[in-house]
């Protein structure tokens, strides 16, 4: 097996940092629409104020070309803890989901 090169890595660093921030946006919106709250202050005021939903697209660009200027850099590394951020973000998002999931009341029958 042929050892992965320094680029290699950065590309894979910097896919990860736009993964996370991709399931974070998705789990965030799919939890929205499930009746949870924005926990972010500044994307609740910033999501208040659309009709449409400008945060996420805005956020999704700015991760995507902060990614892009990383990696183009040679500095992916600095992705690192950013991407376990998100992805924990994620996740949080996922796990609220799935406790207020658990809690709901059964609908009716008929």
């Amino acid at each position: 097996m042929a050892a992965i090169g320094r680029r290699g890595v950065d590309a894979a660093l910097a896919a990860a940092f736009v993964a996370s921030n991709a399931a974070d946006a998705a789990t965030t919106l799919l939890a929205l629409r499930r009746g949870h709250r924005e926990g972010n202050p500044i994307m609740r005021v910033m999501m208040r104020r659309a009709v449409v939903n400008p945060a996420i697209a805005f956020k999704l660009a700015s991760v995507a070309v902060l990614a892009g200027t990383v990696y183009l850099q040679g500095q992916a590394r600095m992705l690192r803890v950013p991407s376990l951020v998100f992805g924990a973000a994620a996740l949080s998002n996922a796990i609220l989901m799935w406790r207020k999931r658990e809690r709901a009341p059964a609908p009716p029958e008929g």
